[in-house]
């Protein structure tokens, strides 16, 4: 199949790399000159003539920390708009399920969404706005938190920096949680939304199961074995205290059951732990 992401960031590069590694014809778009193992271009013209079977919106510029609507339009509703795509496209937006807000249940995708940040209320705003534009064509992914611990980010950065400083900054309370979805399983996802005869208006994308800080703490110190200093500190502006999602349809349609992410943590742990020591 021919396949197009916009943006090649985290999320971008994760869906473009796993559909390539399958066969499928990829076509990305950056802002800046990137060397990767299919078609990329930092040009928005080329290309758009061509028909796709499908297309990824992964380019949004709004952080978890630092929303920014402006941005956020830019980076997706403006960019998206130069192509001319056809009525057999299927168009998928990546959003998050900070659109929720404070979740103390799991979320499904009839729960309406309240968002309690800037970043979430950013991302319900294009979600809308694309929705409004697109129609039965799009489809809005509310994913969870990834670990990906070949393309480090996140909580899988900020575990590595802790390991390698003996520190972990703990942003919040020990019950606070979030949803968590491995690497491979949301490329599993990616890959049946595109091969699958499947489309919804709107899908969450997690395990279904959050982990607290204490689960993390807890991680680490057995890891560390105890050698490691855990500073409780306040949350920051863009952190919720919990997001949970209910991910039925998910399990229905894409016919995946996703990792546990306490035990995905906790070899991500070990791993870097021995990385660590070894380059001691």
């Amino acid at each position: 199949m021919r396949i197009g992401v916009i943006g090649l960031g985290h999320i971008g590069y994760s869906i473009a790399n796993g559909l390539n590694s399958l066969g499928h014809e990829i076509h990305s778009w950056t802002r800046s000159e990137r060397t990767v193992p299919w078609q990329n271009s930092t040009d928005l013209r080329t290309g758009v003539d061509r028909k796709f079977d499908s297309v990824f919106i992964a380019s949004g510029g709004a952080k978890p920390n630092s929303g920014n609507l402006n941005l956020e339009l830019a980076t997706t509703l403006d960019l998206v708009s130069n192509f001319k795509l056809s009525k057999r496209t299927k168009l998928f937006y990546i959003s998050s399920g900070a659109v929720y807000g404070e979740c103390a249940v799991p979320q499904s995708e009839q729960d309406i969404p309240e968002p309690a940040t800037e970043y979430g209320k950013v991302k319900l705003r294009v979600e809308q706005q694309l929705q409004n534009i697109y129609g039965d064509q799009l489809s809005v992914l509310r994913v969870g938190n990834i670990i990906d611990e070949v393309n480090p980010y996140g909580i899988v950065a900020h575990l590595s920096t802790s390991i390698e400083t003996g520190t972990f900054a703990a942003f919040g309370k020990p019950s606070d949680c979030r949803d968590y979805l491995t690497v491979s399983d949301f490329q599993i996802c990616i890959e049946r939304l595109v091969e699958f005869d499947f489309q919804t208006k709107l899908l969450n994308l997690g395990s279904g199961q959050s982990v607290s800080l204490e689960q993390i703490e807890l991680l680490l110190t057995k890891t560390m074995e105890a050698r490691i200093n855990i500073q409780w500190e306040q949350r920051r502006p863009g952190d919720l205290s919990q997001t949970r999602l209910d991910i039925t349809q998910m399990r229905q349609h894409l016919k995946i059951n996703p990792q546990d992410p306490v035990k995905k943590l906790g070899a991500v742990l070990s791993s870097l732990n021995l990385s660590n020591h070894l380059s001691d």
